[in-house]
């Protein structure tokens, strides 16, 4: 949800709270009425479409940091196998070869290097493990691609669906936004021989906004004084 959406949103319930607080002036059947009706029900569906806002981006922040150390995970398995093919290739030459890193950070690329790695070393598994790889190495490797594919699909389903909650709160902000706007030309009507009613709207109907502080303009460095000597 952008800075500028929440905004109004709280704007939109001051003008909820103000049409509660004088429904007996509005009539469900008037104009003004229907708009405040309008109001109060895009307030409370967008309040389920903040939820689910805020609740998507908490999961896409979390899915984030879990997808970085799967990555990692298997980053770090999979340099151990490109390393150790180096030592397997002295006896088998050009082994290494299939075991090169990619050369980019693409997700899908490190996903079907490391199922490569695990049909290449399979038939020269011994020899790996001859070398100080553990036993279960390829099984390992398999286990870490397979959690690093899954935290990938989970990442974007995350992304997926604060996409389809911002669409929705877009829409339906902005419906409540036109309507108060109509509001504007009622309130200011039904209200306009008491100050004190339309100060209460115009508090409401104001849209906060951040002001830009800007640092002071330097001064120029006063000239320097040149002192006579006496005469």
């Amino acid at each position: 949800m952008r800075l500028e959406e929440l905004r109004r949103y709280e704007m939109l319930t001051r003008v909820d709270d103000f049409g509660v607080s004088r429904a007996e002036q509005f009539p469900a059947d008037s104009v003004g009425g229907q708009l405040f009706g309008t109001v109060h029900t895009i307030v409370h569906d967008a309040k389920d479409f903040v939820v689910a806002n805020i609740s998507s981006r908490s999961a896409a922040r979390e899915r984030t940091s879990i997808k970085g150390k799967a990555y990692r995970a298997l980053r770090t398995a999979m340099l151990a196998v490109s390393r150790t093919s180096r030592a397997v290739a002295f006896e088998t030459p050009a082994l290494d070869d299939k075991f090169r890193m990619p050369d980019d950070h693409v997700d899908q690329n490190y996903i079907h290097t490391a199922r490569s790695f695990v049909q290449d070393a399979t038939p020269h598994a011994d020899r790996f493990v001859a070398h100080g790889l553990p036993q279960t190495f390829l099984a390992d490797l398999t286990a870490k691609t397979d959690a690093f594919e899954r935290v990938i699909l989970d990442h974007a389903a995350a992304k997926e669906s604060r996409a389809a909650a911002g669409v929705g709160v877009s829409n339906t902000i902005a419906t409540g936004f036109a309507a108060a706007k109509r509001l504007d030309a009622v309130v200011k009507n039904q209200f306009a021989g008491d100050p004190e009613t339309l100060a209460a709207w115009k508090a409401a109907r104001r849209v906060s906004r951040l002001g830009l502080t800007y640092p002071p303009k330097e001064q120029p460095a006063p000239a320097p004084t040149t002192v006579k000597p006496a005469a």
